[in-house]
C-alpha cells in the first residue's frame, strides 16, 4: 500500500488466467463473471484489512459482442 492508502501496482501478482476458450463459461447477461475464492486464513492474518485486484483482458469488442 501506498502512504495514502491506495494500492502499489508493484505488489499485484497474477493469481487467475481463465484462457480465451473457457470465458463463454463465466458469462452472465453479457458480462464476465469470476468469483475469486480469499481463504479464511488470508482475512484471520489481516482484520479489516482491504483487496486490491487488477483485471486485464485482451477481449476486443467484436469478441465480445459475438
Amino acid at each position: 500500500m501506498k502512504p495514502d492508502g491506495s494500492a502499489d501496482a508493484k505488489s499485484f501478482r497474477e493469481v487467475y488466467t481463465i484462457p480465451g476458450a473457457l470465458v463463454d463459461n463465466y458469462r452472465e447477461d453479457g458480462r464476465v463473471v469470476f468469483t475469486v475464492p480469499i481463504a479464511p486464513e488470508e482475512t484471520r492474518s489481516h482484520p479489516g484489512g482491504a483487496v486490491a485486484y487488477a483485471v486485464r483482458t485482451r477481449a476486443s469488442m467484436k469478441t465480445c459482442l459475438s
